[in-house]
This record gives C-alpha cells, structure tokens and sequence, in this order.
C-alpha cells in the first residue's frame, strides 16, 4: 500500500508538472521582412526576421534568415511547451522547419494582391490584427486561421470586406502540415481589418468581434470543433461611437473588458459576456486636440491586472484607469515621442500583451526598436514606459497577433459546462499507463 500511495503522488505531481509547462502557444514572436536579403551595409541592420522568445527566464531576441517575409499580418503558434509548430504572414504558413505548408499558399487570394503583387507577395500581407490561430478544441493538431481579406474598389479604394477560414491540420503531409481548405467566407460587409478575439466562457470555444464599418455594431463569430459560425445578431452598443477609419482593439486578459480606438472616433469601452459574446455599458471617450493630419498610428492594450488601458496615437501614449469612478478623468499621458529615429522615425503603433507580463509597442514605420512597458500593472509614470527599449536585430512594421491563451473557462458562470478552467482536446488519448492494476507492493508507471 504505501507504494501505491508513493506512485499516486508521483502521478499527481506529473500532472500538475505537465499543466504548469503547457499553455505556452504565444511564446515565439516573429517579425520582419527581406530575410533573403541579409546585411544593410547603410546602416549595419539586417533585412530578415526578429524573433522574441519567452520560454526563458528574462525574454531573448535574435536574428533568423527565414524563409518568410512579414509586413504587418503576422501570428505563430507554438506547441505547450513552447516550440515554434508553425507561422504565417497572412498569404502562406510555414512549419517549424521553415517548409511551407502543403496548399498554404494563396490566403487572402484576391484583387488586392494582384493590384500591389510582387511587393505584397514578398513582404507579407498589410492588416493589422488581421489574423489569429484558434486550436480545434475536438481534433489535436487541428488549427482555425481567421484571416481579414482587403479588396479595391473606385468608390472605397482599399478596404476590408470579408473574414475568412483557414483550417490547418499539422498531423498531414506526414506532420509537416496541411491545410485542409482556405479563404472560406464567414464575413461578407465592409468591415474593420482588426479582429478582438477572447476565450469563451466555457472554456474551450473562442468569440471573435468584428466592426461592420460606419456603425457602432459589431459581428460576433463563435469558434468552436466545428470551426467558425456567424452569429445570426449583431452586437450593437447604442451610446458608442460609430468607426469609420484606422482602428486598434484589445480585450483585457479576463475578457471582461473591451476597447475600441478609432482615428476620427475616439475610444469605445464596453464590458463584454463571456457567455452571450455581447457587448454593453459603453463608454465613449473623444480624443480631442490629438487628432491631427499626420495621425496615422494606432495601438491598444490592456494590463496583465485588467485595470489599466493604453492607448498609442502616433505621438503620445495615454493610460486610463479602468477601475476609476471617472475613466475619462484618469486619462495621464505616460510617452510622449521623443523624436527617435531607427531610420525614418519610432513612433507608437500597435501594441501587444506580452507571456512575460510587459506590453510591446511597435512604431508602424520600418524600424529597429520597439517600445516596452516594463510594469504595466502601475500607474502614470511607475509604469516604467520606455521608449525604443527594445533593439531589434532586423526592420519591423509591427507586433504579432494573439488571444489569451492562458485564460480559462468563467467559473460559476450559466455556460460553465466543461467543468474545467483548460481547454484540452477531447480526443487526447492518456500519457501514462500504470500496471499492474489493482496493485498491492508495485506499480510501473509508462
């Protein structure tokens, strides 16, 4: 008996091991462009990919020559333990060993490209929070890519018009990847090119928002085994402001939060269920006086504490208080551009929630820098906002795409029907054997 007792304890500590060193999926980040171009002798800065990784104690950058280019569209996911499974720039994924992925290629396939082909083709598509990679909760190694798709018109110019699906199967072409069919239409409207995507309550499924342009509603799509279903409503918010121009997005870490910010429109904050996917209490706040003809950056996140919202317009960074009895009122300006150029000018752009608790900024232009909030969880200037604090080995356009996804399902919640705070595949077969079974001096554990 007390070796049962010995060998149930070592199966509990196992467990408890193998859930603590999962859940690492946004842990590789990549970005860059010209990778085969190598050295700029101009300015002794490579033409090629940066690459953040997180699985160590403080993060790492380095350089890679792969065979990808990234210009704003950019997402990767990386197995529970943190190894980069695959990456794409929004026109083809490759795997993680730089191979390009069978029937990969031709995501986004359309007028667009052509119009501004070769020079899209060898950067990388343009969107910003244009893609992101949700796991089949029902089939491991199964991967949803939900992906805004640009076109042209005389009477929009360049505009976005539709999302669309990618399924991606990592277990085909002997696992070296697949897709098992692209560009499926979920959206079809004008529509803005950023995507806010949060973790269902239950779980296991995802919500995706999407602004229908020039209105203050927003399409919710439910990701779940069956891939991507558009919701038959739309979730409207009355006292917001509609969006017609650049926009950024961001949920809070715990989904409760969602914000909006709009170049002419200012910023929409709503509080968003988990369950339902809607979204209420909105509260718009105007951006006055930093509205101006040279605005064209914009970039959004939220504290690891869900308190604190940033907010990057080209050439001031401005944080609220989510928790204040007046939001608006708590508005303090932590950055203000300090004029840094790397070459042509650092300003702030998108920003992004980081596995290590600090949030990156990227400056929109092509640059060799990013911007880092090193506490993000304090106030005003104990934030630690520091300008081009991040030296990149490579040029950059922007920051990757991820949810959370680390956050768990709605305790006590009406649509808590998993029972558990993790989404796992359902056909996982078990990791361990023990036999023999019932035991009564000895147990082998497999």
């Amino acid at each position: 008996m007390k070796h049962t007792k010995y060998a149930l304890l070592v199966i509990f500590q196992l467990l408890v091991t193998l859930n603590c060193v999962g859940q690492r999926e946004d842990y590789v980040w990549l970005q860059g462009y010209s990778s085969f171009f190598g050295l700029d002798t101009n300015t002794n800065k490579w033409l090629g990919i940066s690459k953040m990784d997180f699985n160590n104690d403080t993060m790492q950058v380095s350089y890679d020559s792969l065979g990808i280019n990234f210009s704003r569209t950019s997402t990767s996911y990386c197995t529970p333990d943190g190894n980069l499974l695959f990456y794409t720039n929004g026109i083809h994924i490759r795997n993680g060993l730089d191979e390009i992925v069978e029937d990969s290629w031709g995501m986004n396939e359309g007028q667009f490209i052509v119009q501004f082909a070769p020079s899209i083709e060898q950067k990388g598509y343009r969107t910003t929070q244009g893609i992101v990679t949700l796991p089949n909760p029902a089939v491991l190694g199964q991967y949803y890519l939900l992906h805004t798709y640009w076109d042209t018109s005389a009477t929009l110019g360049i505009y976005c018009k539709r999302v669309l699906e990618t399924l991606l199967d990592m277990n085909g072409n002997a696992g070296h990847g697949k897709v098992v069919y692209k560009n499926k239409p979920i959206v079809e409207n004008v529509i803005g090119q950023e995507m806010g995507v949060c973790r269902h309550a239950n779980g296991r499924d995802w919500w995706v928002i999407v602004n229908k342009r020039y209105t203050n509603c927003y399409y919710r799509i439910l990701v779940d085994s069956d891939g991507a279903h558009l919701q038959p409503s739309l979730a409207c918010a009355a006292d917001s402001i509609p969006y017609n121009t650049l926009s950024a997005l961001s949920f809070s870490p715990d989904g409760s939060k969602f914000a909006y910010l709009s170049v002419t429109s200012g910023i929409n904050i709503f509080d968003f269920d988990r369950c339902s996917g809607e979204l209420s209490n909105a509260l718009s706040i105007p951006l006055l006086g930093l509205v101006d003809s040279g605005w064209v950056n914009v970039g959004v996140a939220i504290s690891p504490n869900n308190r604190f919202l940033y907010v990057g317009i080209t050439q001031y960074v401005l944080q609220y208080d989510l928790q204040a009895a007046d939001i608006a009122a708590s508005v303090d300006t932590v950055a203000v551009y300090d004029g840094f150029q790397s070459p042509f000018g650092s300003i702030f752009h998108t920003m992004q929630l980081a596995p290590d608790g600090k949030i990156y900024e990227s400056c929109g232009n092509s640059e060799t820098v990013y911007h880092v909030i090193n506490q993000p969880d304090k106030k005003g200037d104990s934030c630690q906002f520091v300008q081009h604090g991040i030296d990149l080995p490579s040029y950059c356009l922007g920051v990757p795409n991820f949810p959370n996804y680390r956050l768990g399902a709605l305790p006590n919640s009406p649509c808590d029907t998993l029972g558990t705070s993790i989404s796992q595949p359902t056909t996982r077969n078990p990791q361990l054997t023990i036999f023999p079974n019932p035991a009564t001096e000895f147990v082998v554990i497999d």
